[in-house]
């Protein structure tokens, strides 16, 4: 069976071979880091690499994200900067979600990427709205929604890591089942093959490629931990444009509690 498709440029397909070695990365530090203590929750994208970066790579910059939680290709492949992944799972005072989303729940109005939401499917219908919005303004640009097996069996992909770092997936799945995909149908191990196939990488890039983005992504984690939480008002801003008196309220007593008991309040969160 034969298909026709766009030829890739080099270029392009070793960006996105790139794109999707930087998400194994961010996958197993990240992922370390919350068994660490570092940080409260993570979850991975290993096997679902190909689907991020190749839709990624065929959308145009005005075209509307909304994601589920398991799309950080999309943003990278967007210009979104380890420094600003690491922020935001760190929930400092440089995340543009201003600490109060779990980790990897990414957002970015700049790469028009809408703000992950826990709950399964809901970005669905924001999407259908987003995209008859554009159509009734005309613009040339459009909507792209993912949402994975909790919403649909996946067609395209097979999410080989747990659910999530709370989940034991082998609890509802078989080991060797997992392993088999891990192994014999890993799309960045077939991609690089593709690409060594054209002469366009070697096992000097890939370890060059690795320990390069591995200290970077480490570095980034070091800055984003160091970094201040933000202060305690954010909690209460950015719902309402006149705070109304039981929320305020509600920060005037979160306030006293705090007083009483310092012991009890992370240090590193301004008062």
């Amino acid at each position: 069976m034969s298909y026709a498709c766009d030829q890739i440029s080099k270029e392009v397909a070793i960006k996105m071979y790139s794109d999707m070695v930087i998400l194994q990365i961010m996958d197993a530090i990240f992922y370390e880091a919350q068994r660490q203590g570092r940080i409260s929750f993570y979850l991975t994208t290993i096997g679902e690499e190909a689907i991020n970066i190749a839709s990624a790579a065929a959308l145009n910059v005005d075209d509307f994200i909304f994601p589920q939680y398991r799309e950080p290709g999309v943003l990278l492949w967007r210009g979104f900067t380890l420094q600003e992944f690491a922020n935001q799972c760190f929930g400092n005072k440089a995340d543009y979600g201003k600490g109060r989303q779990m980790p990897i729940h990414y957002g970015s109005k700049k790469h028009k990427y809408f703000t992950v939401s826990s709950p399964i499917a809901t970005q669905i219908s924001h999407a259908v709205g987003a995209a008859y919005s554009l159509k009734m303004d005309r613009r040339d640009a459009c909507t792209v929604t993912y949402f994975g097996d909790g919403a649909t069996s996946e067609a395209l992909t097979y999410r080989v890591g747990h659910h999530s770092t709370s989940d034991d997936s082998t609890k509802y799945r078989p080991a060797d089942e997992i392993e088999w995909w891990r192994i014999a149908q890993d799309p960045v191990s077939r991609f690089r093959k593709w690409l060594e196939r054209n002469g366009w990488w070697s096992d000097e890039a890939e370890s060059n490629h690795r320990t390069d983005f591995r200290k970077q992504i480490l570095d980034a984690i070091q800055v984003a931990e160091k970094v201040e939480k933000p202060p305690i008002a954010e909690i209460f801003t950015d719902v309402y444009d006149v705070p109304p008196s039981n929320l305020c309220e509600q920060e005037r007593l979160l306030r006293e509690t705090i007083e009483r008991h310092p012991q009890g309040y992370p240090p590193n969160v301004p008062v």
